[in-house]
């Protein structure tokens, strides 16, 4: 997979966890179990999953500061 490739499909988990944070149904630590439970992803790869959309919202909220 090319690293193209790898952000447009970071970019499709990054909605479907920013809804399920706006959603508020459940803390965002639980995020990678919940990826693992309802798309069979393997654990390891819904850490990594979870992992860059936590560093995309951290980097996001620091330039909205700005």
């Amino acid at each position: 997979m090319s690293e193209m490739e790898k952000n447009n499909e970071q970019q499709k988990w990054n909605v479907i966890l920013d809804s399920l944070r706006e959603s508020g149904a459940m803390n965002m630590f639980g995020a990678p179990r919940w990826l693992n439970e309802q798309f069979g992803i393997p654990i390891f790869q819904a850490k990594e999953i979870f992992i860059a959309w936590s560093m995309s919202v951290n980097i996001n909220n620091k330039l909205n500061k700005e």
